[in-house]
C-alpha cells in the first residue's frame, strides 16, 4: 500500500493530527468561558468539559423577565446573564440540568 516506512510514518502522522486537531475543536469554540475563568453567580467555574453549548439565536426570545430558552422550557433573568466575547449565545449547565451560566451577545449583535 505505502511505497516506504518513511510514507507510512508520514502518513500516520497527518491522521494522528487531523484526529488531534478535531479533538480541540470539540471543546474549542467555548474555550474562551474556560480560559477566561467565567464564574457563575454562586462563584463556581461556568465551564467544565462537555458543559457549555451553543444556542440557535431563532430559540432565544428577550421577554419582559428576561431570555426565554425555548428549548429548555427555561428564563434567565437579565441579571444572570452575562456579555458574549464570540457574538454567540452559550449555555453552560450542571449534570443535573441547573443553569451554570448564560452568555448573551451584547446589543446589536
Amino acid at each position: 500500500m505505502f511505497e516506504s516506512p518513511r510514507v507510512a510514518s508520514v502518513a500516520l502522522a497527518g491522521v494522528l493530527v487531523a484526529l488531534s486537531a478535531s479533538a480541540v475543536r470539540a471543546h474549542g469554540d467555548h474555550d474562551w468561558i474556560r480560559q477566561r475563568g467565567h464564574l457563575s453567580a454562586d462563584g463556581k467555574p461556568c465551564c467544565g468539559k462537555d458543559d457549555c453549548t451553543p444556542l440557535i439565536p431563532e430559540r432565544v426570545k428577550q421577554t419582559a423577565s428576561g431570555y426565554s430558552l425555548l428549548e429548555f422550557g427555561l428564563v434567565v433573568p437579565y441579571r444572570e446573564a452575562r456579555p458574549s466575547e464570540d457574538g454567540k449565545y452559550w449555555l453552560c449547565m450542571t449534570h443535573s440540568t441547573r443553569v451554570r451560566c448564560f452568555f448573551a451577545p451584547p446589543s446589536g449583535m
